[in-house]
Order: C-alpha cells, then structure tokens, then sequence
C-alpha cells in the first residue's frame, strides 16, 4: 500500500502494535514486557497514546453552539470532537474531568474552515 509505513508507532519506550492489541519492550539483555490493551495498565497507556496523537484546535467562528465547547480534537481520522472541560451538569469522561461529542459533518466542515492551533 502505498503512504503507509510499515514501522510500528513507539510511546514511551514501547512499541505499539494495533493489530495484536498490545504494547512491547524488548531491551536487549531483559525479559520483553508484553502489556495487553485489554489489562489495566494497557488501557491507561492506549488512552494515553490516543491523546497524545490528537491535535487541538479552537474555534474562532460565529456559531454560538460551537463557541460553548473548551476546544475541539481532531483525530487520526480527521473527525473533530467538542470537549467540554469539567462542565457543569456535563456527562464526564472516564477520567472525570472531561466530555467528548463527536460532531456532526456539517459542524466538522465549519471547525476546519475557521480554527487556530492551540499551543
């Protein structure tokens, strides 16, 4: 396939490999670590290697319903997210402090014609 590399992503000292659904870290001279996305700690490094691959973006439109979300994602995929941070009444994420809202395309469109990176 072409554009695809065919090296597997690394996030803090491991290799991450998607399709076995696990992280690897063979040192030379020690026992590899195998960590399964499925164990506890797996699911805290995917999230964590999930957010570290998102891109922050701020809105600097006019829509009043986009202009409520504390900034927005955009994923691997391109799709953008609203996210709410520790919002009153708010359904929070896992970790408590946070919501995500997928949204719809036409909102997606309006997000990617009028952002500023966020640093």
């Amino acid at each position: 396939m072409q554009g695809r590399s065919n090296t597997l992503p690394e996030f803090k000292g491991y290799t991450v490999d998607v399709r076995l659904r696990e992280f690897r870290k063979m040192i030379l001279g020690k026992t590899p670590e195998f960590i399964s996305f499925d164990s506890p700690q797996g699911q805290t490094l995917w999230a964590e290697f999930q957010k570290a691959k998102e891109r922050k973006v701020r809105y600097t439109g006019n829509n009043p319903w986009l202009q409520s979300f504390d900034y927005f994602v955009q994923d691997d995929a391109g799709s953008y997210y609203g996210v709410y941070i520790d919002h009153p009444g708010a359904i929070v994420g896992e970790d408590g402090t946070e919501r995500r809202l997928l949204l719809e395309s036409r909102f997606q469109m309006d997000i990617e014609q009028n952002h500023n990176e966020r640093g």
